[in-house]
């Protein structure tokens, strides 16, 4: 399966990925998880445009239809942004025809006439009167500025009151409390739409790193784990249904958790560019989770099926 690597990036450039996918892939097939990976809300979808031509891209198209070459950059709009882009562009291009219709120009400048030159003799007595009153008004406005006291200058802060500050910053309190319900939900559904691009081309181990750690990383992307075994067969998953359908128990303890969830996957193993009927299968279990908070992210360290 021949493949290229290409760079993600968020349209505003706050985060990208770079990730190997295959030329004859339909667009659709990975835009999705590509918005999980980024931090992007599944829904609507985003559009993806090739930054190399500015081109929105079809999602039934395929990444060799599409035209992508090794190491182009795609962008992803959300909807809203992607309207707002093109709003823009609109306006811009209508004030442009009206200036080409109307002849204005940028380099259009316009002839100022000369001002009139008016000497001090030739005003009258009345205007003289006017000036020269004006004058002494200025003079005496600022010799009573002059004469005003000044206020001070402030000091500049201290080195006391400067580390004084730094230790208020440095006492933010650290991110120790036990981790709520929602919050590792959350993560368990971060890890089964991770698979979708871990488990495949492209084999992505940086998200494996992101929400996994001591033995769960070494079974998902350490050598001979998972990943490694996938890209060593020519082999690859293909996911539909994940969902999690309840939370039978959460424990915490400190920096530490046990989640025990009911989780509907539909999944399917292609080796060789076959089905594994071995590895495809549409079940629920009951599946335990390890969780562990590491410098203040966390994560999973281990999980067991216990009722498939």
């Amino acid at each position: 399966m021949e493949q290229i690597r290409v760079t993600f990036q968020k349209h505003e450039g706050s985060d990208e990925r770079t990730l190997n996918i295959l030329l004859d892939e339909k667009l659709g097939e990975f835009r999705k998880e590509v918005q999980t990976l980024l931090g992007l809300p599944d829904d609507p979808p985003c559009r993806l445009v090739l930054d190399r031509t500015g081109e929105e891209l079809r999602d039934n198209a395929t990444v060799r239809e599409a035209g992508i070459q090794a190491n182009d950059k795609l962008l992803l709009f959300p909807l809203g942004a992607w309207q707002e882009k093109n709003s823009r562009g609109s306006v811009s291009s209508n004030i442009k025809a009206v200036q080409e219709r109307d002849g204005i120009s940028r380099d259009t400048e316009t002839i100022q006439p000369e001002p009139t030159k008016t000497t001090f003799s030739s005003l009258k007595d009345w205007q003289k009167a006017t000036i020269t009153g004006s004058v002494i008004g200025t003079f005496m406005l600022v010799a009573l500025v002059l004469t005003r006291p000044q206020t001070p200058p402030s000091p500049p802060p201290t080195l006391q009151q400067t580390t004084a500050q730094q230790q208020i910053t440095a006492q933010r309190p650290s991110q120790s409390q036990p981790i709520s319900q929602e919050e590792a939900v959350n993560l368990i559904q971060r890890w089964l739409q991770a698979k979708r691009v871990m488990l495949a081309p492209p084999y992505n181990r940086q998200i494996a790193a992101e929400i996994t750690t001591g033995e769960q990383y070494d079974k998902t992307a350490g050598p001979d784990g998972s990943i490694d075994w996938l890209e060593k067969n020519n082999a690859y998953y293909r996911f539909g249904v994940q969902k999690i359908d309840g939370v039978e128990r959460l424990v915490t303890n400190g920096n530490e958790a046990t989640i025990q969830v009911r989780v509907t996957e539909d999944r399917t193993l292609y080796k060789d560019g076959k089905i594994d009927p071995n590895e495809t299968d549409f079940k629920t279990r009951t599946v335990v989770y390890n969780l562990q908070l590491l410098n203040g992210t966390w994560k999973i360290v281990s999980y067991k099926i216990i009722k498939k």
